[in-house]
C-alpha cells in the first residue's frame, strides 16, 4: 500500500455526521525515494474539491495563497454554473474600520472579460496570451467558432431542395433554430456572395453540379442583451461566414492568381497590395438583382457605427476556409472605408493566404491581425 489513512475529518449537521474527506501520507520507502520527498494528500468530496468549484476569494486572497506557498490548479467547465457563482463578503480579519481584512468572493471571470476585452480583441497583438494560450482567450475563440458553425448549420446543402444555397431559418430566430444558444445576439442581416465565374455548359448534364450564381454565405449579428453587453464590456458585432459549399464557389477558389485591389479599396501612397482574384470576385461582384457582399457590409457597418457612435464597440469578423479569406477582406475593407470603425478583429479558422506581402503590411498598418 502506498497510501495510509491517518485521520478522517467529520462534521455535524443537525445531528447527522458526514465524512467530507481524508488526510493521507505516502509511507512506501521506494515511492518516497522516487518522489524525493514524503507527500501528504488532503482530499475532499466533490463540493470542496478543485474540480468544478467556485472562486473562493479576491486577488488579495490569491496573493496570500501564493505567498504561503500554496499552488492551486482550478479546473472548471465553462457551462458549469457553480464556477460563475457571484459572491459575498467573508469577514476573516476586520479592523476597527471594518474593511482591512475583507476577502471578496466574486465572479472574476466576468470581471476579467469585461476589463480585458480589448486585449482579447488584439489591441496589443495578443502579447502574452498565446503561449500558453490564455484560458479566457481560448473561450472567446471557441465562442466565435460557434458563430461560424451556425453559418454552416443554417445553410441548405440539399441540392434537390427548392431552397438550395439559401438560409434554412428566418432571420429573427436563426441562431436559436440552428441549435446555437446565442439568444443574446440578434441577426440583423443575411449575407450573399455572388460568383463572377459561370459554370461550364457541360455541367448542365450533371444535376449534382448545378450551382446558383449567388448564395447565402453568412450573417451580421449584434449583441443586444443588457446582461451579455455587461459581461462583454461593450457592444459586440459579429460577421460570420461559412466555407466553400457550391460548385461555383469552388471555381472561384481555383482562381488563385493575384490581382490589384479596386480603387475604392486600395490605400493611397502605398505599394500596390494584391489579393487572390477569386476571393476578391466573391466579395465585390454584383448583378442587376443582387447587391455585392461588399456593398452590403459597408451599408450595415455604416448603420451600426451611427447607432453606437458614443458607446464601446467591437467588430469581429470570423469564418472558416473560404469564409476566413472573406473575413480578412471584409475587415480590411471596413478599416479602409471607415476611419471610426473602433476595434475590428479577424478570427479565422483554417483560412488560406489572401494576398501578397504588401497586402499583409497594409493589414498590420491598419491594426488588422489574424
Amino acid at each position: 500500500m502506498l497510501l495510509r489513512i491517518m485521520c478522517a475529518k467529520e462534521v455535524s449537521d443537525e445531528g447527522l455526521r458526514h465524512r467530507i474527506g481524508y488526510v493521507a501520507v505516502y509511507d512506501d520507502v521506494e515511492e518516497i525515494a522516487r518522489l524525493g520527498h514524503r507527500n501528504v494528500v488532503i482530499a475532499y468530496r466533490v463540493t470542496g474539491a478543485s474540480f468544478g468549484g467556485p472562486r473562493v476569494g479576491n486577488k488579495r486572497f490569491r496573493c496570500q495563497l501564493e505567498k504561503n506557498g500554496t499552488n492551486v490548479l482550478r479546473i472548471v467547465n465553462s457551462d458549469d454554473p457553480i464556477s460563475k457563482v457571484p459572491g459575498f463578503v467573508i469577514d476573516d480579519d476586520v479592523d476597527d474600520n471594518g474593511w482591512s481584512g475583507h476577502c471578496y468572493v466574486a465572479d472574476r471571470a466576468m470581471a476579467e472579460l469585461r476589463d480585458r476585452w480589448m486585449e482579447f480583441q488584439g489591441i496589443k497583438n495578443w502579447e502574452g496570451l498565446l503561449d500558453p494560450l490564455d484560458d479566457d482567450l481560448r473561450k472567446e475563440i471557441l465562442r466565435y467558432g460557434e458563430f461560424v458553425e451556425a453559418a454552416y448549420r443554417c445553410f441548405d446543402f440539399d441540392m434537390s431542395s427548392p431552397s438550395y444555397a439559401t438560409c434554412l431559418y428566418p432571420k429573427s430566430s436563426m441562431l436559436m433554430d440552428c441549435g446555437l444558444n446565442k439568444s443574446a445576439y440578434k441577426v440583423i442581416k443575411n449575407l450573399y456572395a455572388t460568383c463572377a465565374t459561370r459554370m461550364p455548359r457541360w455541367t448542365k448534364r450533371f444535376p449534382n453540379l448545378a450551382s446558383p450564381q449567388s448564395s447565402w454565405i453568412g450573417y451580421v449579428a449584434v449583441c443586444d442583451e443588457v446582461e451579455e453587453i455587461a459581461r462583454l464590456g461593450r457592444h459586440n458585432v459579429v460577421i460570420a461566414y461559412r466555407g466553400t459549399a457550391t460548385s461555383s464557389e469552388w471555381l472561384e477558389n481555383l482562381r488563385a492568381t493575384l490581382t490589384c485591389l479596386p480603387d475604392d479599396m486600395a490605400p493611397e501612397n502605398y505599394d500596390q497590395p494584391m489579393v487572390q482574384s477569386g476571393f476578391l470576385s466573391l466579395y465585390t461582384t454584383n448583378t442587376q438583382r443582387d447587391q455585392s457582399l461588399q456593398d452590403t457590409i459597408r451599408e450595415q457597418i455604416g448603420n451600426i457605427l451611427d447607432k453606437y457612435s458614443d458607446e464601446p464597440l467591437s467588430i469581429t469578423v470570423t469564418g472558416h476556409s473560404l469564409g476566413a479569406a472573406l473575413a480578412t477582406l471584409t475587415a480590411y475593407d471596413i478599416t479602409n472605408k471607415f476611419s471610426d470603425a473602433h476595434i475590428v478583429t479577424v478570427v479565422s479558422f483554417g483560412g488560406p493566404r489572401v494576398g501578397n506581402k504588401s497586402f499583409r503590411c497594409q493589414l498590420e498598418k491598419s491594426g488588422q491581425l489574424r
